[in-house]
């Protein structure tokens, strides 16, 4: 779980630089996502898909806490 933290920061400095960069706001919710943190990582996957509506193609925006019943896509 402390590499998932790391990787949020790294991601919320990669957000302040390039804000409109979809890809940070779909990893940064995979983070979210490992620490169980759902609606942090459904807003920055629903984020994701606002920016760049393909990436649901590219990477499978998707969050998911370990259980199949709280997967969440928004279309």
């Amino acid at each position: 779980k402390g590499d998932a933290q790391r990787a949020i920061s790294s991601f919320d400095e990669a957000i302040e630089l390039a804000p409109e960069m979809a890809q940070a706001y779909h990893q940064r919710g995979k983070g979210y996502s490992i620490l169980d943190q759902r609606e942090q990582a459904i807003q920055d996957f629903n984020e994701a898909m606002r920016l760049d509506p393909q990436i649901l193609f590219s990477g499978g925006v998707i969050g998911c806490s370990g259980r199949v019943s709280t997967c969440q896509v928004r279309l």
